[in-house]
C-alpha cells in the first residue's frame, strides 16, 4: 500500500466513526425529547398513584367498607331511589335527574320500581358466586375417564 491508499483508508474509517457518532447523537436527542414530552404525564401518574393510595387507606380505615376494595367499590352500582319503569338502566339517587323531569308517569311508580329491584341489585353486587369446578376421574366399572362438575350427582 502506498501513502495515498493509507490516507484514504484512514479517512474512510473517520467517516464511519463520525457517522456512528452522529446516529448516536440523533438517538440521544430523540430520547431526550421523549423524556421531556412524557415528564408531565409521569408527574400526573405519580399524583394519581398518591390519590389511589389515599383512597385505599380511607377504605381500609372505614368500618362500612370492610371486605370491599377500591376496585370493587368503583365497579358497584350506586344506590338509587328512582328507577324508570320500562328503561331499567335509568336510575337516580334523587328526583333531579333530567330523565325524571321528562318522565310522563308519576314519581311514585319510579320509587316503587326502585324498591322492587334494589334488593336484587345489592345481592348481585355482594354475593359470592360459586363456580363449577370440573374434576377428572376414572369410572371404576368401565375404566373410562369421566369429567364431572361440582354440584352434579
Amino acid at each position: 500500500m502506498n501513502e495515498h491508499e493509507k490516507t484514504l483508508d484512514m479517512l474512510r474509517e473517520q467517516k464511519k466513526e463520525t457517522a456512528k457518532k452522529l446516529r448516536e447523537t440523533k438517538k440521544a436527542i430523540i430520547d431526550h425529547k421523549k423524556r421531556l414530552k412524557t415528564q408531565s404525564t409521569m408527574d400526573q401518574w405519580k399524583e394519581l398513584t398518591k390519590v389511589k393510595q389515599q383512597l385505599e387507606a380511607i377504605i381500609q380505615g372505614n368500618d362500612a367498607c370492610k371486605g370491599w376494595s377500591l376496585k370493587r367499590i368503583a365497579g358497584m352500582t350506586e344506590y338509587y331511589t328512582h328507577q324508570h319503569t320500562t328503561k331499567k338502566q335509568l336510575k337516580a339517587s334523587d328526583g333531579n335527574a333530567d330523565w325524571i323531569k321528562d318522565f310522563t308517569g308519576d314519581e311514585a311508580s319510579l320509587l316503587a320500581q326502585a324498591d322492587k329491584t334494589r334488593l336484587t341489585t345489592w345481592e348481585r353486587m355482594t354475593s359470592r358466586k360459586t363456580r363449577k369446578k370440573s374434576t377428572k376421574s376414572t369410572d371404576k366399572e368401565t375404566g373410562n375417564s369421566v369429567i364431572s362438575t361440582a354440584g352434579d350427582t
